[in-house]
């Protein structure tokens, strides 16, 4: 946990309090929250309860300087906002009503994360400075961007763009490895710990630092208004005392992990983060079991033109942007017509070529981590999956195959249909909603293991 010293010096940032780098075991399982909490989830929190919020400091279009508003709110926080963006405007007080609430209605202990556990959720398994790698950020956050230089007259701006001038909706970037979204942008998370200038003496066993004399919280992630001291690393911390109100402040709630309970719409939706001690990712995965319909909802992402076009080879660029509506050679489908097929008992040979360390997936398929990379149709990965698709379809050509990856997004799961294609199979069909518009829909996803191949 924290940062390396190589990387604080390679950036030039003073982040002392992102070392020493240390070791922490996660002693008990633990839930956090697929989502940050929307304005929505917190509305009715305070329409149940009457919590007052009112005050919020703002950072004025000149960009001179953070000002206090009394007039500001969640409700209003300066700038427009649906009801599926993040509550801002709520203090580290605030996130703690909000989690007692949220337990007393459901019955299960919800609360905010600690620091380690919120770190751990945001790695996924991975050690590199940012979950998505070296790609721009833009395409996985929501950042101080060329967006936001139209409004604001000075100061830092990454020469990108994601598309957004202040807040995004939940979930409308790439997730991480362990399907949590936003963890990097959008908004500054709180967490349960209190301050400290470093992690010298810090818990080891994934537990909330706390202390009598607690006058400041930590808060991590980065926002909207976010440059890249406070981004190049998901170590990076910041800190904030509990009655603060900004327009960049938000949370996710977190639980100890049990059985999932039966929660109201308005709670958020909860993905699993355990230890490594309490996974299995060499489970067998279970037959496909008996599915409700899908829901009304949809996926509307999983039919939509990006006006991109196809291509005949396979994309080696990085592989989260929009994709064409048609894989050459293959049949798109949608989450009804791969629902369907899978309850007629259709033999069906589905591949989830998505790049992550959970595996969530659709119960039945084989998790071929690596098939949607590459550079041609005379690389290894191309031979590699030729053997493992003559295991998995007995030579048989005609065989139906479907693949699917994360989302409309994924180019892992274009590359992989094209690739099969290629070697001469017949019925290639590409779910393109992939595992969002199989989740969008009511259906469940089960964590695979990842295939030998």
């Amino acid at each position: 946990m924290g940062i390396p010293q190589t990387e604080i010096d390679r950036y030039g940032f003073s982040l002392g309090t992102s070392a020493p780098l240390h070791l922490v075991r996660i002693a008990q399982p633990f839930a956090v929250g697929e989502f940050l909490v929307t304005r929505k989830q917190y509305s009715v929190f305070a329409a149940e309860t009457g919590h007052q919020g009112a005050g919020c400091a703002a950072l004025p279009l000149d960009g001179t300087s953070w000002k206090f508003d009394p007039a500001l709110s969640w409700r209003d926080p300066g700038f427009a906002q649906a009801d599926n963006h993040p509550v801002v405007c709520v203090s580290w007080d605030d996130a703690i009503a909000y989690a007692g609430w949220l337990s007393k209605k459901t019955g299960r202990n919800y609360r905010l994360p600690s620091e380690a556990e919120w770190e751990y959720a945001a790695r996924a398994h991975d050690t590199a400075g940012r979950y998505f790698g070296e790609v721009p950020i833009c395409e996985f956050a929501n950042v101080r961007d060329k967006n936001k230089k139209q409004l604001h007259s000075t100061g830092q701006f990454f020469e990108c763009n994601s598309g957004f001038s202040n807040t995004s909706p939940v979930g409308s970037f790439p997730p991480n490895g362990f399907g949590l979204y936003d963890m990097l942008g959008n908004v500054w998370e709180w967490v349960e710990d209190c301050w400290a200038k470093s992690y010298v003496d810090a818990p080891v066993d994934g537990a909330a630092r706390v202390n009598a004399l607690c006058e400041a919280r930590v808060r991590r992630g980065g926002s909207w208004n976010s440059v890249e001291r406070d981004l190049y690393n998901v170590g990076a911390r910041a800190v904030g005392v509990p009655y603060a109100r900004w327009d960049v402040y938000g949370f996710r709630v977190a639980s100890d992990y049990a059985a999932r309970a039966s929660a109201p719409s308005e709670s958020p939706e909860i993905a699993q983060a355990t230890s490594p001690a309490t996974s299995s990712p060499t489970a067998p995965a279970p037959p496909t079991p008996r599915l409700s319909p899908p829901s009304g909802s949809g996926y509307a992402s999983e039919a939509q033109d990006f006006g991109v076009p196809p291509q005949d080879s396979v994309r080696q660029g990085p592989p989260h942007a929009a994709t064409p509506l048609v894989v050459p050679g293959a049949k798109t489908i949608m989450t009804a017509d791969l629902y369907a097929r899978l309850m007629a008992r259709e033999p069906i040979v589905l591949l989830y070529v998505n790049e992550d360390q959970l595996g969530l997936g659709i119960a039945g398929a084989h998790w071929l981590d690596g098939a949607g990379r590459g550079y041609s149709f005379d690389d290894p990965i191309q031979e590699r999956l030729g053997r493992k698709l003559d295991q998995l379809t007995g030579g048989s050509k005609d065989t139906p195959i479907v693949v699917f990856c994360l989302d409309p997004h994924c180019w892992l799961s274009y590359n992989a249909a094209l690739r099969i294609v290629h070697l001469r199979y017949s019925n290639v069909s590409w779910f393109r909603g992939g595992r969002e518009a199989w989740k969008a829909a009511g259906l469940p996803l089960v964590q695979l293991p990842r295939a030998p191949w």
